[in-house]
């Protein structure tokens, strides 16, 4: 769309209007700091980006733009903070998926669609032991399902068995 080299004044008056209309908006101040920093205005972009993670501090995608310009700008120490926030913030929402799957998974045990999401969601965090668990629930309540025996593959590829 704007992201053309040439095009990032116009990005950055489509954004700036927007964030204008509606302060609230991060991907549009997202947008407006990411057409700055292309600008080479990096004060600027550093201004809008960090207003979004001031707004959305649970955001990780917010922290990673505002690490990666402050790693732009040789403000690495400043950087290293950010990736670490965005580590933490991507951690607490897939802690939080694993609560609401797992709440899924309680108030509907035969629903075999419930155990796979949720063995997945472990896999990516590393509990395969549990994933496995998972699959093998959602195999035995769909014993004919070939996805399951899939992601009961993966489990035990990811543990190493």
């Amino acid at each position: 769309m704007f992201y053309g080299r040439s095009r990032f004044p116009d990005a950055a008056a489509a954004f700036a209007e927007a964030v204008r209309l509606k302060p609230d908006y991060h991907q549009a101040r997202t947008g407006l700091g990411m057409a700055r920093k292309g600008q080479s205005k990096l004060g600027e972009a550093q201004t809008q980006l960090r207003e979004v993670v001031r707004r959305q501090p649970g955001n990780p995608a917010a922290h990673m733009n505002l690490g990666n310009l402050l790693m732009k700008s040789g403000q690495t120490q400043d950087a290293k903070t950010c990736f670490s926030n965005a580590r933490r913030a991507a951690q607490d929402k897939l802690a939080a998926a694993r609560t609401q799957l797992r709440e899924v998974v309680r108030q509907h045990p035969a629903d075999a669609r419930a155990h796979i999401n949720l063995g997945n969601l472990l896999i990516e965090l590393g509990d395969t032991e549990e994933a496995k668990t998972c699959f093998s629930d959602a195999l035995r309540l769909e014993p004919d399902a070939v996805e399951r025996k899939l992601q009961e593959g993966k489990s035990l590829v990811a543990q190493g068995n």
